[in-house]
């Protein structure tokens, strides 16, 4: 999962904690928090109406409306709420911009600038995004300056330092002429720094940071060795742990933590998609495709898509039903946008000549759900390798190359991952940098200059559709190693 997700994620769980003149955090306002976490937004407005900033001056409601707003439009991106979002934010700017001279104002008023700036950056709104981002971590920079011990803006902080590491190159280039640096170590001190029960954004602090190691998978630790907090039952916290789960190849325990969702849940697009996936990488073909076409026919967004055309597509070759490949591909084209990168590899799909082969399909898929034994067997049985075609004997040997280094068997897949990268050649496939990414992490310990060398390999190829998430690993090894 990639630099987008991530930043839905951060917006998702981010809460505020602090209490001053304009800013206080009593029983009431825990109270509406908890229903913004539960997605009870009912009874956020009752509460927001007798104790929100309008009757009592607390600022810190601004945050919590925020967070309504956005997850409002995260489940349902209809123009309507899209507007209201905006709208919304921009009022509260211009109230916060009246008392911005107040630290803890300051604050409210960076924490919603930064919500703003996500949600133009998914937007594919790059100049606006840029320009609320920069607003934002000026001001928690200058709270820096001014008042370090506040604390709480070092969580905002934090997630500057770290997220600038990860964000798309075109975005760098901007941040960066106005000054602005990315400091993994520093970013993450950060947010050590606010990790403490007594403030009321522990559990978030602690989903950041999890969030965090699962994107950047900067060590040689295998993923699945990842431990995933433990986070009260409430809505939004037991749907971001399906996500972590589903990233880190947990697919039965994603599963099974969607259970723990309202059953309606699935009746809504967007949580329909994410089921949708999780079905699919067990290779339940048919009620994925179903929940893959519910999505297509009922979004009113316009993010994943040409992903669901994608996965809907792979449901009918693993279930050996016709299907018309350049009307797919005709498909996918013209409708949705290639904003997220698994939109992009969707639109990958368009370049291609040949039908994907159906047996690296579903190894593809079982390995993403962490079915490692049973993608094996499929590869292993698959015959007349030799044969295939370049762009499918390089993801062969790709795939036994992942398969074998997620089940710790490092030797072998390092011969694998070699062959990858020979095979390949100057290909525009994902499949050869990201071996060259792996064996740059497996090296990093052991060997620097082999580390340093497949970095920078990494970078040498172009027009992949990993290309921004794989150079940005790269990079960030490189630092790493230089700094050592």
């Amino acid at each position: 999962m990639k630099i987008k997700k991530l930043l839905t994620y951060l917006i998702l769980i981010q809460t505020l904690t602090y209490g001053k003149q304009f800013v206080s955090f009593d029983n009431n306002f825990l109270q509406a928090q908890s229903f913004i976490e539960d997605a009870k937004y009912t009874s956020f407005d009752s509460i927001n109406k007798i104790f929100g900033y309008n009757k009592t001056g607390n600022f810190a409601y601004y945050i919590l409306e925020s967070y309504k707003d956005f997850a409002i439009l995260y489940t349902n991106e209809t123009p309507e709420n899209i507007h209201s979002f905006v709208k919304n934010t921009e009022k509260r700017a211009i109230e916060l911009e009246k008392y911005k001279q107040e630290i803890e104002v300051k604050y409210v008023l960076a924490e919603i600038n930064f919500h703003l700036g996500v949600f133009k950056l998914l937007q594919g709104n790059k100049k606006e995004a840029v320009f609320k981002i920069i607003e934002s971590y000026n001001l928690v920079t200058d709270i820096e300056k001014k008042q370090p011990n506040f604390i709480l803006h070092r969580k905002l902080l934090g997630i500057y330092h770290i997220g600038l590491g990860y964000l798309p190159t075109y975005i760098l280039k901007i941040i960066k002429i106005v000054g602005i640096k990315g400091d993994i170590k520093k970013g993450l001190e950060e947010l050590e720094s606010c990790n403490n029960t007594k403030y009321y954004f522990y559990n978030e602090v602690n989903i950041l940071k999890t969030t965090l190691s699962i994107f950047a998978k900067n060590s040689n630790k295998n993923e699945k060795e990842t431990i995933i907090p433990t986070l009260p039952n409430r809505f939004w916290y037991n749907y971001l742990v399906v996500l972590m789960y589903k990233k880190i190849y947990k697919n039965e325990l994603a599963l099974s933590q969607f259970d723990k969702l309202p059953k309606n849940t699935i009746k809504n697009p967007i949580f329909a998609y994410q089921k949708a996936n999780l079905l699919l990488n067990k290779l339940e073909i048919n009620e994925a495709a179903q929940l893959f076409q519910f999505f297509i026919e009922k979004t009113k967004g316009k993010n994943y898509i040409k992903d669901a055309l994608y996965k809907s597509y792979l449901c009918n070759l693993i279930n050996n039903q016709k299907t018309n490949f350049e009307s797919i591909k005709i498909k996918i084209k013209q409708q949705g946008t290639t904003i997220t990168e698994v939109d992009k590899k969707a639109q990958k799909l368009t370049t291609q000549v040949a039908e994907p082969l159906p047996e690296l399909v579903k190894t593809m898929l079982l390995m993403d759900g962490g079915y490692f034994e049973e993608a094996e067997k499929i590869l292993n049985a698959m015959k007349q390798v030799q044969k295939l075609s370049i762009r499918n004997k390089t993801e062969y040997y790709y795939r036994k190359a992942r398969i074998l280094e997620l089940q710790n068997k490092i030797s072998e897949a390092e011969k694998y991952y070699l062959q990858t990268i020979d095979i390949q050649g100057i290909e525009p496939f994902y499949f050869a940098p990201n071996s060259c990414l792996q064996l740059a992490l497996l090296y990093q310990k052991s060997n620097t200059q082999k580390s340093i060398l497949y970095s920078k390999k990494v970078l040498s190829y172009k027009k992949h559709e990993y290309k921004n998430s794989l150079d940005t690993k790269a990079k960030i090894i490189l630092k790493q190693l230089y700094a050592e």
